[in-house]
């Protein structure tokens, strides 16, 4: 670790959700009293999963810092998410405060049960399957610091507020590190259960982010070569059975297929109950009409214009497209809006609203964090990585293809395999958050965002000169408080 630094994470003896979980402490004072029964842990744990509904769906911070700095998107006006796509923010930004913040709070959660669990009096195989819970969690919430700060702290078990001013920053390498052994820990000793139950991690989702992960690894900045493994770890998972590739995008989405063999973990919400998901209202325009969308939408989409819906969809018969962007909407005035795309994956499906919703933001439609095809897509890369594209590697891209309506590709080479899927990443998991952190990994994003920005216009294209871009800075907050930077 890097020479001691002072951290000002003053996050450390809240939860922010205690009208779910009322008995949980708020401050470790209480926490011998707290930390005692396995209702205890189960409360706590619940706690953890609370976290997730935040940090990766329902807080702005997690498609501001990941999907409005992409190229699938553009602010034309000048919020938060309108500095993060022009590469234009600094350290006063307060949704970067926000998210190390929120981050740091939720990974103390997890801490506590992790911490605690050795004491419960329960029996091992639950004790175990807790630990394993919380550690996914953890590395799930570690995996965005990492990919959104570079360089963070590391802290892996509950701290006061005077202990955590003193924990000193760690390498990009170490918070890998702390990841990628979290993970294996839970894999080599089979503390998640192979039973698919909705909301809570399983043995194949752990594999299957340990993967991930090893992929992240051997891409930038770390380029450790660590293809191998997570080729290993995919082929367990696409290898189980247990999955499924749906042959229609649009049955991904469908609430009808909730728990279904598309998705290996899944965030749970519930409408009606302050656990609903608002991704299907936040991505739909604040000037649409209600009666064309139930509840209307929000001031705080992602914009999407029609030269990038075409970017996205090259193809004009791409399937995903349709699945995708809800092209033709109607406003307030009563105008049929032609020109302006909104995001509609979990709203609707054939057509119709998708599930139960009770109001704006509340819907009860979980949100796939980990699905098979990412699985695949992934374990192609590898394939293409170890081996160049051979015949499996460009069965599985041209399977997602065909999916999507589209002529299979023809044998190539390793170079041209990468950006072809590159390409079909982009279509296949638009607005999932995952294009920015894509195109960092294959150290694309420098030359894919400097273009992109030159389209927009203006002098955005001078923002971003050089790879300091690919991570946020240190909230000014905490440096204001503790110096680090």
């Amino acid at each position: 670790m890097k020479t001691l630094t002072k951290i000002g994470i003053l996050i450390f003896t809240m939860f922010s959700c205690q009208n779910k979980l009322d008995l949980i402490p708020i401050s470790s004072k209480t926490d011998s009293g707290f930390y005692i029964t396995s209702e205890h842990i189960e409360q706590a744990l619940a706690g953890c999963y609370d976290a997730l509904q935040e940090a990766k769906v329902n807080q702005n911070f997690s498609y501001m810092l990941t999907e409005a700095r992409s190229d699938n998107t553009w602010q034309t006006t000048f919020y938060d998410d309108g500095q993060f796509c022009r590469f234009s923010e600094d350290a006063l930004n307060t949704t970067l405060a926000t998210a190390w913040n929120n981050l740091y709070n939720y990974i103390n959660r997890c801490n506590r049960v992790i911490y605690y669990v050795g004491e419960i009096d329960a029996q091992e195989s639950s004790k175990n399957q807790w630990k394993g819970e919380a550690l996914f969690i953890r590395s799930l919430l570690y995996f965005d610091l990492v990919r959104i700060f570079g360089e963070v702290p590391i802290v892996i078990e509950p701290l006061t507020i005077d202990d955590a001013y003193e924990v000193p920053k760690s390498t990009i390498q170490e918070v890998y590190d702390v990841i990628k052994n979290d993970l294996s820990e839970i894999v080599n000793n089979n503390w998640l259960s192979t039973e698919i139950f909705p909301g809570r991690a399983n043995i194949y989702a752990a594999k299957a982010l340990l993967g991930k992960v090893l992929i992240y690894r051997s891409g930038y900045p770390l380029r450790t070569n660590e293809w191998s493994q997570a080729k290993l770890l995919f082929e367990d998972v696409i290898g189980s059975g247990e999955f499924e590739f749906f042959e229609n995008y649009d049955d991904i989405f469908a609430f009808e297929n909730e728990n279904a063999g598309q998705s290996l973990f899944a965030i749970k919400f519930v409408d009606g109950t302050n656990e609903g998901n608002s991704f299907p209202s936040r991505n739909a325009p604040n000037e649409i009409d209600p009666s064309d969308f139930v509840f209307g939408g929000t001031p705080f989409r992602l914009h999407i214009t029609e030269d990038i819906a075409k970017e996205i969809f090259p193809a004009t018969n791409d399937f995903r497209k349709q699945s995708a962007l809800r092209m033709s909407w109607l406003n307030k005035s009563g105008d049929t809006i032609t020109n302006d795309p909104w995001c509609r994956k979990y709203s609707e499906y054939k057509d119709q609203i998708n599930g139960p919703v009770s109001g704006l933001n509340n819907w009860n439609i979980d949100f796939i964090l980990i699905r098979f095809t990412d699985v695949m897509m992934l374990y192609a890369e590898a394939l293409n990585e170890l081996e160049g594209p051979n015949g499996e590697a460009l069965a599985i891209l041209n399977r997602v293809r065909a999916r999507a309506g589209l002529e299979p590709n023809p044998q190539t080479d390793k170079e041209t395999f990468r950006l072809w899927m590159e390409q079909e990443r982009r279509s296949e998991f638009c607005f999932e958050n995952e294009r920015w952190f894509d195109l960092v990994r294959t150290d694309r994003a420098l030359d894919v965002m400097q273009a992109f920005l030159e389209r927009q216009g203006g002098t955005f294209v001078n923002n971003f000169t050089d790879r300091s871009k690919y991570y946020y800075p240190i909230p000014q907050s905490v440096t204001d408080l503790t110096g680090i930077k």
